[in-house]
């Protein structure tokens, strides 16, 4: 690989591609420092709110997630268990938590 940066695809109104716009600067932080120099010049606009929008309803999303799951598992003992006074045993209660906690993991990789 030459010492040059490798040019990257992509860049648009929203999202433009500053690495592109310094590849021509070999010195990594030189580049780097240029590159969020212009992005902090860009001012306020539909995409930053944008942007917190998409932010705030990812966290509310999980965030309902987190605080739903234990009235979800009181509905689920009642459902399913009724012999036992509506209680889920403690190492089923344990798994689905856990299985909550886990799917919002993997859903913050692979959905960003």
């Amino acid at each position: 690989m030459s010492l040059r940066a490798r040019r990257t695809p992509g860049g648009n109104a929203a999202f433009h591609n500053f690495p592109n716009d310094f590849s021509h600067i070999i010195h990594p932080d030189q580049r780097r420092r240029l590159a969020l120099a212009e992005i902090d010049k860009v001012p306020f606009g539909w995409y930053h709110v944008r942007a917190v929008a998409v932010a705030g309803a990812g966290f509310f999303a999980d965030s309902y997630d987190f605080f739903s799951i234990n009235l979800a598992i009181q509905m689920i003992g009642i459902s399913f268990w009724q012999d036992d006074g509506g209680t889920i045993p403690p190492n089923l209660q344990t798994a689905i938590k856990a299985a909550t906690s886990a799917g919002a993991i993997i859903g913050q990789i692979m959905f960003g």
